[in-house]
């Protein structure tokens, strides 16, 4: 190998670094964004109460979380050149975003039914895959590989936010199955799901539930996301004392 060649290959890696750096950094502003979108802006439209501003949240909701999709699968882009994987990925994701909407234009006012519950699941289920794909490569590229110190840091924050949003789209697809499973009668669509943002946010924080009369299933799993929260710390803080 020449050394151009070698030169070529440097560069372009050192490159790739400097773009996952600033991806990582765009993706904590986002997951924080999101985080307060849901859960501060949630309550504040409840007090309002008014159906135009409860609707025009719901859009924003919507457009907030198809960029953070783009922005997810824009930096995937930087962790493999598998085309398969790429374009299967691209396909589940915005796919799931295509099912979303229509389960709740179709079904905004019901809420219910087969067809609703199908299309749910894929919306959320594409989530899940999402997240689980970004996290197996963003825990390997900190975990395996040696990067600068805030390189690191910025990318473990990441990856423990889309840890806990992971986790949400899981709740909200056990919440498809069990309507009541949070103890929480009045919240429908999107409340339903910015419900289990919270529940997930409010367990890895280390807090107590803000649903005590939530179903053993959820009970159980956030047991399951806070271990697995509390492992990822001890990881982190074991990586950055081996440096």
């Amino acid at each position: 190998m020449s050394v151009g060649t070698v030169k070529k290959l440097l560069s372009f890696k050192e490159k790739q670094i400097q773009e996952k750096a600033r991806d990582y950094k765009k993706l904590l502003v986002l997951c924080t964004v999101y985080t307060c979108y849901a859960l501060i802006g949630s309550p504040i439209v409840k007090l309002i109460a008014n159906p135009a501003v409860e609707g025009y949240y719901v859009i924003g909701y919507m457009v907030l979380t198809l960029y953070i999709l783009y922005c997810t699968f824009d930096m995937l882009k930087n962790f493999t050149q598998s085309k398969f994987l790429l374009n299967f990925t691209f396909v589940m994701m915005f796919g799931g975003v295509v099912f979303g909407v229509l389960a709740n234009s179709f079904f905004a006012v019901s809420h219910e039914g087969y067809l609703y519950e199908i299309l749910l699941t894929l919306s959320l289920g594409s989530s899940v895959y999402g997240t689980g794909i970004m996290l197996y490569y963003m825990m390997k590229d900190i975990f395996s590989e040696k990067h600068e110190i805030v390189y690191s840091l910025f990318g473990a924050a990441v990856i423990y936010g889309v840890i806990s949003i992971s986790f949400a789209c899981l709740f909200g697809i056990f919440q498809i199955y069990i309507p009541d499973g949070l103890g929480v009668a009045d919240a429908v669509g999107v409340y339903n799901y910015i419900n289990c943002v919270k529940l997930s946010f409010y367990v890895i924080s280390g807090m107590d539930s803000p649903f005590p009369n939530a179903h053993e299933l959820f009970v159980n799993t956030a047991a399951i996301e806070s271990f697995f929260a509390n492992l990822y710390i001890v990881l982190v803080v074991g990586k950055l004392l081996s440096k």
